[in-house]
């Protein structure tokens, strides 16, 4: 009995310390990070919080955020769900959507993480969202912004202390002010970034893991933005230099995952695809961009009667000939024609040339950092936006009519056609063409005698366009090189049929023609140059290549009307030049400021005053529209005298 009795106390205590004991061991350990060596850091949290302060007004200047607090909740409940599973810090964590060219996201010291308007079209799903947040949460609790201002704060001021909340800003503002003396110092601190990004990386592959979200998430989006296709490399491809450091990182993601205890990935929580798509739409589509204003000092504030205004850049009538829109450095406005009269105004300060869509009834246009907007003109609002991501910077870009597909020209001269709803490349050639010793010289000489309005353009590194319907891309290039034996033409040309996504043959000496620079008139014929050969320039017949009138034509670039037997010159930038009447060869302007658009007769160009104008070919009495005040653009030059009464801009 007593045996009995000892057996049953036992196995009651086995069974409680398996209770109590196996959760602890079963208890999930994430990584700690590097133990900080004296003098390593020299900010106390609260001082990294004082330092983040002064990082962030500096930053918020130069960058737009997104000051919307429905849009930003929804990326500060991802971030607070991903908080919970951190060491313990008290760091307070602030979360920003900010608007910028890239898929992108970073931190600032004290618990700012800045996340990309373009980093969130860019996500398929919340997963790889967070996994992106939780690598910058990594940062932050490994104090990696706080340990490089320690180094540049010791390499470029020797100051090895700080103090209180002033004597940081302080000696933060010394930084910036000394940033060009020491470059060095700033640069030493890339060799820290691949051991940061890996550490950080495993942080957050833990805290997203055990927040339910899909810890293989993180590795997804790495490897999809970076076109890896799982790629890593391996011995051989390290022993040779081979490996891509993208590929490195993503080898190292995925080993983190493999190592990854089962007790550490917590109950999956299926996000709602429904409510992330909706916001996800949401602050793409936001429009409400603008830098807040900051005037440290102020003494005093005048308004200027009358406010200055911005040129008229770019003009545009409607296909059906009914309506105009006239844009400036900071939008576009959209006028009635019968009556000219303004309808409404797109805030657009980054926008290339605006046009209409073929059936008149949308106004499209893209930004610098490829987000296209297709605004609705009987509702006056923002009917559609996109953000395409393309991972090589643009040097030319165009977008079709109906606004589908974007057209790239990238930074090593390959071309790119990307389908702007799903992102999707539609076409891409590598190595288009090249930059010969002949364009190299050009392009200096241009931007040598170049007015301060060509700023208002991408270079125009090639010859390339949509046709009017949008049913084909044309590209051309002549580049000549300086070789051993002389120079050396090469030339390209691409006609592709968006319809069928299929390229067309080039024939005759349209492709001479492609090459040289063109512009359409009308849906089937083109006005060409020909370098090789100018008393083969002239009108061509679209696409068959069909000679309709061969004529000598030299010099400026060639633009496209709107409508009629015309076509613009352009010297260097959109307000240079005249207009030329296909038929006559006769070059003209009727005003003082260059002819923007023309519709049959009617031309459009912006009077001294600033207001539009519409005026017949012909002559006589101009119709006249004061456009309503905006924002001024970009300001090219400025003075003011010594006693503060009179400024120049």
């Amino acid at each position: 009995m007593k045996n009995r009795v000892f057996f049953h106390i036992l196995l009651i205590l086995v069974y409680l310390n398996l209770v109590l004991i196996a959760p602890a061991q079963q208890k999930c350990q994430p990584p700690t990070p590097p133990i900080e060596v004296s003098g390593q850091n020299i900010f106390t949290e609260q001082q990294e919080m004082d330092l983040g302060d002064a990082v962030a007004e500096h930053v918020q200047r130069n960058h737009r955020i997104i000051n919307d607090e429905e849009l930003t909740r929804h990326l500060r409940r991802i971030g607070e769900r991903l908080t919970k599973h951190l060491p313990p810090t008290s760091l307070h964590f602030q979360f920003f959507l900010f608007d910028v060219n890239d898929v992108n996201a970073f931190t600032l010291p004290g618990g700012r993480i800045y996340v990309s308007r373009k980093l969130v079209a860019f996500a398929k799903n919340e997963d790889e969202l967070a996994g992106v947040i939780a690598h910058e949460l990594g940062h932050i609790v490994a104090r990696h912004s706080a340990l490089d201002m320690t180094r540049l704060l010791r390499e470029v001021l020797g100051v090895t202390q700080v103090t209180d909340r002033r004597d940081i800003f302080a000696k933060y503002n010394q930084i910036i002010e000394n940033a060009a003396r020491k470059p060095k110092a700033f640069e030493k601190l890339q060799d820290h970034e691949s051991g940061d990004q890996n550490v950080a990386d495993l942080i957050g592959l833990y805290a997203m893991s055990q927040a339910g979200y899909d810890p293989q998430a993180q590795a997804a989006l790495w490897d999809r933005y970076f076109e890896l296709k799982g790629k890593t490399g391996g011995i051989l491809a390290d022993l040779f230099g081979r490996t891509k450091p993208q590929q490195k990182r993503l080898r190292e993601m995925l080993r983190g995952l493999s190592s990854l205890p089962a007790e550490c990935v917590g109950p999956r929580v299926t996000a709602n695809t429904e409510e992330f798509q909706q916001w996800q739409a949401a602050v793409v589509a936001y429009t409400g961009l603008g830098r807040k204003e900051s005037l440290s000092g102020l003494t005093l504030k005048e308004h200027l009667k009358p406010a200055l205004r911005s040129d008229i850049n770019h003009s545009r009538f409607s296909p059906d000939g009914k309506l105009i829109l006239a844009q400036d450095d900071s939008g576009i406005n959209v006028l009635s024609r019968q009556p000219l009269s303004s309808l409404f105004r797109i805030h657009a300060a980054d926008a290339r040339p605006a046009q209409f869509t073929p059936d008149s009834r949308q106004v499209i246009f893209h930004t610098s950092n490829m987000r296209v907007e297709i605004w609705d003109i009987a509702e006056q609002k923002l009917k559609i936006a996109r953000e395409a991501v393309v991972r090589k910077a643009c040097l030319q870009t165009a977008l079709s009519p109906d606004g589908s597909t974007l057209a790239c020209l990238d930074g090593d001269f390959g071309m790119n056609l990307i389908d702007v709803q799903t992102g999707n490349s539609v076409f891409q050639k590598k190595s288009f063409t090249q930059l010969g010793f002949y364009d190299a010289l050009m392009m200096i000489f241009a931007s040598l005698i170049a007015d301060e309005s060509s700023d208002m353009d991408e270079r125009e590194y090639v010859s390339m366009s949509f046709s009017p319907d949008g049913r084909y891309f044309l590209a051309g290039d002549r580049s000549i090189s300086l070789g051993a034996i002389g120079y050396t033409t090469e030339v390209q040309s691409l006609v592709f049929d968006l319809s069928t996504r299929t390229p067309v043959s080039v024939k005759g000496d349209l492709k001479n023609v492609l090459s040289s620079g063109f512009a359409f008139v009308g849906p089937d014929k083109i006005v060409g140059k020909n370098q090789g050969n100018p008393k083969k320039a002239g009108l061509y017949r679209f696409p068959s290549g069909e000679v309709i009138e061969p004529f000598e034509l030299h010099g400026p670039t060639l633009k496209p009307v709107t409508a009629g037997n015309y076509v613009l010159l352009r010297n260097f930038g959109r307000l240079s030049g005249g207009i030329m009447d296909v038929a006559t060869r006769k070059v003209f302007q009727i005003g003082p400021r260059p002819v923007l658009d023309a519709y049959e007769e009617t031309l459009a160009y912006e009077q001294r005053n600033g207001e539009l104008a519409l005026n017949d070919i012909k002559g006589g009495q101009a119709q006249v529209a004061a456009l309503p005040q905006s924002p001024l653009g970009r300001i090219y030059a400025a003075d003011v005298t010594p006693d503060f009464k009179w400024l120049a801009v």
